[in-house]
């Protein structure tokens, strides 16, 4: 029996229509219930702002005010709870930070080819010290790549031509002790990078070179429970240009063919 303080004729009007009222009412509460989960779901994959969910459906219900509306109340509080909580992790993923790697040095090792006697043979070396950072949005198809490799590392597996290559006509490295590559990752395709667009510095000079990338691949890493991301790279340049031109009266190829595996795992 609800509270009325009008004649009793009118109030038993008042609930013989909300009564026959309610099989409709139930009817629409659960064509509206349905069509707001549709719109949260909707909501929350958009990250649209979320709408007065409760003052709509009490607009669309108007209609006499029966005792049982507190319950329906009850039930929009929760679908606007909900709706909320959805658009907050949603947008929480969409507009994540982007991720900061820091490249291993035991499993990072720029290595090159170069021509020696003009086609006589090539010799092959690599670089045993480098450091840096890799950033990664896998969502945006952004990142970037810092890596100072220490050019007194340089290693051909001779100590002889190790020692020559760190004189004055090659790396200089009294001089320029490290190189240093600056760069973007970009041309995404599934949230993995196709290359890099980027700078050398080497023996005091800067040039622009890109980096493409053949392999990469991001994994939970089984022992530091992070996760890691692997590349393998390639490019080729003129080192003349960067004012190493030994041998080059004597009829040396100036092409050096970069290859470089790297790995770098998320900070903490």
């Amino acid at each position: 029996m609800i509270g009325c303080a009008a004649p009793a004729h009118e109030c038993a009007g008042i609930e013989r229509r909300c009564r026959d009222a309610a099989p409709r009412r139930s009817a629409v509460r659960r064509s509206i219930a349905w069509t707001l989960l549709h719109r949260i779901v909707t909501m929350a994959r958009r990250a649209f702002t979320m709408p007065h969910i409760g003052a709509i459906a009490r607009r669309r219900l108007a209609v006499v005010a029966c005792p049982d509306f507190r319950q329906w109340d009850l039930l929009m509080n929760k679908l606007t709870l909900c709706a909320v909580t959805s658009l907050a992790v949603f947008a929480g993923s969409a507009f994540a930070a982007p991720v900061t790697y820091k490249i291993d040095p035991s499993h990072t090792y720029p290595s090159f080819e170069a021509d020696h006697m003009g086609g006589l043979s090539t010799w092959r070396g690599k670089f045993n010290k480098s450091e840096g950072t890799v950033t990664l949005d896998k969502k945006a198809g952004a990142g970037t790549v810092e890596v100072t490799i220490d050019t007194t590392s340089i290693d051909f597996g001779l100590d002889a031509m190790n020692e020559h290559a760190n004189k004055a006509d090659l790396f200089d490295t009294a001089k320029f002790p490290t190189a240093t590559y600056k760069g973007k990752l970009a041309g995404f395709k599934d949230g993995a990078p196709s290359k890099v667009e980027g700078e050398l510095t080497l023996h005091g000079v800067t040039k622009p070179l890109e980096l493409k990338i053949n392999k990469f691949k991001c994994m939970p890493h089984p022992m530091l429970k992070r996760e890691v991301c692997g590349a393998d790279a390639s490019a080729s340049f003129q080192r003349d240009q960067f004012g190493i031109a030994a041998g080059k009266d004597w009829g040396f190829n100036m092409d050096v063919s970069l290859r470089i595996q790297i790995e770098a795992v998320a900070a903490e």
